[in-house]
């Protein structure tokens, strides 16, 4: 929500990653479900209960790492800047 009610010219992060946020937490949903299942695909070592869930927290991983570290970088280069 935070990126959604960013009003600076420069926002810190762009729209998108509040879509690609959402879209993950989406995706890790029926991870919750891994315990009320013994066998398929919402089971603990199912795709849906373990490989669903780890590939989309491990994509959430790299973008936020790189998305986050751009920010940063930015914000240095003004402070660096500033008098």
């Amino acid at each position: 929500m935070a990126i959604y009610f960013d009003q600076q010219a420069k926002p810190v992060f762009a729209r998108w990653v509040a879509h690609f946020n959402i879209v993950i937490a989406i995706a890790v949903v029926p991870a919750g479900f891994a315990g009320l299942t013994l066998s398929g695909p919402f089971a603990w070592n199912g795709f849906f209960g373990f490989w669903f869930k780890v590939i989309a927290i491990t994509l959430w991983l790299v973008v936020m790492s790189v998305v986050l570290g751009r920010a940063v970088e930015h914000d240095f280069k003004m402070v660096e800047a500033s008098p």
